[in-house]
């Protein structure tokens, strides 16, 4: 297994960015970032997701279902599956098409880091399949909804 090193994504892209840590609630109490002080930032305790969604650059998230609505803010999403193998087979599979997700799918630290560092591009990679995952998952998100909502409730 190689699961995320802080330690090498702080070399490699300290000066640009900061992390906004978020594990889920099972283990958040069981990890350690203080060596990394001033770059990765434990928000696992953050209430309201959509505000760590809407002030994030990116967001890198594995299996968590995060991604649909993050999606619709249109910023790039990466998603490191670095146990991808281990996870389909002895886990449980999935309930969409790898295929179809917005985003590179990674599997190893220096993917990772390598798609980082290469942001800038991902609009022109990921544009068509960013655009055709929010027409069939987030189609709703369509600037109407609140008025659905009012015309619903006024029935």
């Amino acid at each position: 297994k190689e699961e995320v090193d802080f330690g090498s994504l702080r070399e490699k892209i300290g000066d640009k960015y900061i992390i906004l840590f978020k594990s889920h609630y099972f283990i958040s109490n069981y990890i350690d970032l203080n060596k990394y002080k001033d770059f990765v930032y434990n928000v696992s305790d953050y209430d309201d997701i959509n505000d760590l969604y809407i002030i994030s650059d990116l967001l890198i998230t594995d299996y968590s279902s995060v991604f649909f609505d993050y999606a619709n803010l249109k910023k790039p999403i990466l998603f490191y599956m670095y146990d991808l193998d281990e996870y389909k087979t002895k886990l449980r599979d999935f309930y969409i098409n790898l295929n179809e997700l917005p985003g590179p799918v990674v599997k190893t630290q220096k993917q990772l880091e390598k798609e980082i560092d290469n942001i800038s591009n991902y609009k022109k990679e990921y544009l068509k399949k960013y655009k055709e995952f929010n027409k069939k998952y987030n189609y709703l998100n369509d600037g109407k909804s609140s008025k659905r909502f009012i015309e619903e409730c006024m029935k």
